[in-house]
């Protein structure tokens, strides 16, 4: 599936995915313009590594989500229920509460992706 080169590190290795790379990506007319240079034990990043959109709002949230999913589920197959029980959560968090507080439930996802990969014990449904 299409996903930005720099966050399939971040999926294979069970770490937090950045939605605001994802949700870049998704619009990006250009390939990831950042090199990669092995000098002996150390790894050199060279090149731009803020996002140029960032997630702020549902419909923001829900194109980045369907991104990660299609990811997670292509490399992970068992995670899929996981994932569409998470998700429906969260849009039902969304619909739930006034349009301007949105960036909320965000930072909320946010910290619950961040916990639950500093965590091997936990699922994003617990």
């Amino acid at each position: 599936p299409q996903f930005p080169d720099n966050e399939w590190a971040n999926v294979l290795a069970g770490r937090v995915v950045d939605f605001d790379h994802v949700f870049s990506g998704v619009y990006s007319l250009a390939p990831d313009e950042r090199r990669r240079e092995r000098m002996g034990p150390f790894e050199v990043v060279v090149g731009s590594s803020a996002p140029a959109k960032v997630v702020r709002s549902h419909s923001d949230w829900v194109i980045a989500w369907d991104q990660f999913i299609d990811a997670v589920v292509y490399v992970f197959p068992h995670r899929q229920s996981e994932l569409i029980h998470y998700g429906k959560f969260l849009r039902q968090l969304f619909t739930s509460i006034p349009t301007e507080r949105h960036l909320r439930v965000i930072q909320f996802d946010k910290a619950v992706r961040l916990r639950v990969s500093q965590r091997r014990d936990l699922l994003l449904t617990d």
